[in-house]
């Protein structure tokens, strides 16, 4: 005879179901909503591969380096021309705190009890597993629309504290003249939306062939673009459509609309310079099977390391104060 619930034991089928199901977890939750998609790299994927994949970083904190300045010591020169000497500035970095989110998968020892058939036992699990996947990825979601200062600032940064003009980031003060380069690109507008307003916005952040990669904003403000948009041919972000979202496009650059986003703004985003980064070995990670003393019952936690980052504010902005 087998002791305890062979179905949910260490080798049991939900155990290995579980080991396997963890694997893609991210992915479920990273398809969910379109800045969770934005930032796992669109689920551009090779077959096989996990759909959404993140860098990752050991050590106390994250840090990004950063280069903000031009070398001094390059010109023109004839004969026996003495040159400039060359100088270390224009490189620093910055740091970001490490942030932690769980989620928790329970069994009630009487669940386990009569669903101890292998089929109704797995049936089970993917059923906890969906849920706690549409909790997570609506949490994480909502926090990074935020500021990080959610639940005694042991949230994860977002959108709010990234693509702004004060305060600290990553241990640069923005508030300091000589960090400009560190300010994103802000505009109060006051009024309802105009063409006119993102396209000074737009063109603000193009620097060469850089330009924003993404406009996120709110339902009210989406529509508001898409009843200027009326007398026009629209066109849609093709990716985006596949995996679901509704987008359309401003230039060459698709917008699209998140219910976390903050009312009465537009993100104007360079994702090739914000990234969620997370603890190596520590991302979607599950625990082992864990017992409550007082409780009929088992559960594993799941647990994520990480935070999102931004390594160049000149290229970020955002028009707030849409009416």
């Amino acid at each position: 005879m087998a002791e305890g619930n062979t179905a949910f034991g260490t080798d049991g089928i939900v155990a290995t179901t579980l080991q396997n199901y963890a694997k893609s977890l991210p992915d479920q939750v990273f398809k969910r909503t379109v800045l969770l998609h934005l930032l796992g790299g669109q689920g551009n994927a090779g077959e096989g591969q996990a759909r959404y994949s993140f860098p990752s970083q050991t050590g106390r904190s994250i840090v990004q380096p950063l280069l903000y300045g031009d070398q001094a010591a390059v010109g023109s020169f004839d004969d026996d021309d003495i040159f400039d000497a060359p100088s270390r500035g224009g490189i620093t970095a910055a740091e970001y705190p490490w942030k932690h989110m769980y989620g928790s998968v329970f069994f009630t020892g009487e669940e386990m009890a009569v669903n101890s058939g292998p089929e109704a036992a797995v049936s089970l699990l993917k059923a906890r597993l969906s849920q706690v996947e549409r909790t997570m990825a609506k949490a994480l979601n909502a926090m990074l629309f935020g500021d990080g200062t959610g639940n005694s600032s042991k949230d994860l940064q977002g959108l709010a504290i990234l693509i702004d003009n004060a305060g600290t980031l990553g241990g640069i003060d923005r508030s300091d003249a000589l960090n400009a380069w560190w300010d994103a690109s802000e505009t109060a507008l006051g009024t309802a939306l105009t063409l006119a307003a993102m396209r000074s916005k737009y063109n603000d952040l193009v620097d060469g062939v850089e330009k924003p990669s993404h406009i996120i904003t709110t339902q009210a403000v989406f529509e508001q673009y898409e009843a200027l948009m009326e007398d026009t041919i629209r066109h849609e972000d093709t990716d985006l459509g596949d995996m679901g979202f509704d987008s359309l496009m401003f230039k060459s650059t698709p917008v699209v609309f998140d219910r976390d986003c903050q009312s009465g703004i537009a993100y104007f985003l360079n994702l090739d310079y914000i990234e969620l980064v997370t603890l190596a070995g520590e991302w979607f990670k599950p625990s082992g099977w864990l017992v409550p003393v007082n409780q009929d019952g088992m559960y594993k936690n799941i647990i994520l390391r990480g935070n999102l980052t931004q390594t160049n504010g000149s290229l970020q902005g955002k028009i707030t104060t849409i009416s």
